[in-house]
């Protein structure tokens, strides 16, 4: 997948990817995933900012992603990840593709069933 002008957030600032070097860059994360985060504080009601920053910083990262016509394909709360701090990183791009032209192209049974839009 062509990944032509993604940027990455560095302590440094910001960071361009080269077009004709594959590489991974992983940061590590140590909140776990999203979906532990909320089986380890189901006992209690979450906080309203809580809420409202996960959901902001979930809505951000698909926001940039379909910017760069990125479509992720499997959104769920195993594949966002948190760190430190509780912020919400998108994470698991096995099924991501490139958005295609024709809207058509873009169909199929990819990810997972629970998480899936009902008219899929």
């Amino acid at each position: 997948m062509g990944a032509t002008g993604l940027t990455i957030q560095t302590a440094n600032g910001l960071l361009g990817m080269p077009t004709s070097v594959c590489c991974v860059v992983v940061e590590y994360l140590a909140g776990g995933t999203l979906k532990t985060y909320l089986i380890k504080n189901r006992r209690r009601k979450l906080a309203f900012k809580v809420v409202v920053q996960l959901a902001l910083d979930l809505a951000r990262g698909l926001c940039y992603l379909h910017l760069k016509k990125i479509v992720h394909r499997d959104v769920k709360t195993e594949n966002m990840l948190l760190n430190k701090t509780r912020t919400v990183k998108i994470a698991d791009f096995g099924v991501a593709r490139v958005e295609a032209q024709n809207p058509n192209d873009m169909t199929g049974e990819t990810g997972t069933l629970g998480y899936m839009a009902p008219e899929v």
